[in-house]
């Protein structure tokens, strides 16, 4: 995460930051970080290409941002069997949650309900879906493969040790 944010930016987003139901996403696991920091990440990203590309920067910046806003833990979650499948319920999760405490436009719900295509149905419809899906895409590669390499690391230590 860059260490400073754009003054623009913080304003574009400081009620949801400063949520208290939000600001409890960061007790919750996502790859190598929490949801609060993968969504800060993929928000602040898709917010500065989307300003690049002249798009609807507003939009990207609070849909990415309340795109995986759920309070729970997924690998819970999907330890139970009576639970559908998180990677197809949690953008519809996400948009109960932010339509609870926040208002939210017809961009940012297809952006919070179709960040996971092309696992969920439905094409995105708009092209700051399509950017916010690439993004969320890019940053949970990078996350999953940060902890990846941790793990090998301690692995790699432990044998070191061993040897």
């Amino acid at each position: 995460m860059p260490e400073k944010l754009e003054e623009e930016y913080l304003e574009l987003v400081e009620d949801i930051l400063e949520n208290e139901t939000f600001l409890k996403l960061k007790n919750y696991h996502h790859h190598s970080s929490s949801i609060y920091e993968h969504s800060l990440r993929v928000s602040y990203f898709s917010y500065k290409v989307a300003k690049t590309l002249e798009m609807d920067y507003h939009a990207v910046a609070r849909g990415a941002l309340l795109h995986d806003f759920f309070t729970y833990d997924w690998r819970d979650y999907k330890k139970n069997k009576n639970n559908k499948n998180h990677g197809l319920e949690h953008p519809k999760t996400a948009l109960r949650n932010a339509r609870k405490h926040f208002t939210v436009c017809s961009k940012q719900k297809d952006i919070i309900l179709k960040h996971m295509w092309p696992k969920v149905l439905g094409v995105p419809k708009y092209k700051e879906s399509v950017l916010v899906t690439m993004v969320d895409k890019y940053c949970a590669t990078e996350e999953f493969y940060e902890g990846f390499n941790e793990v090998v690391m301690k692995k790699v230590k432990i044998f070191a040790q061993i040897s």
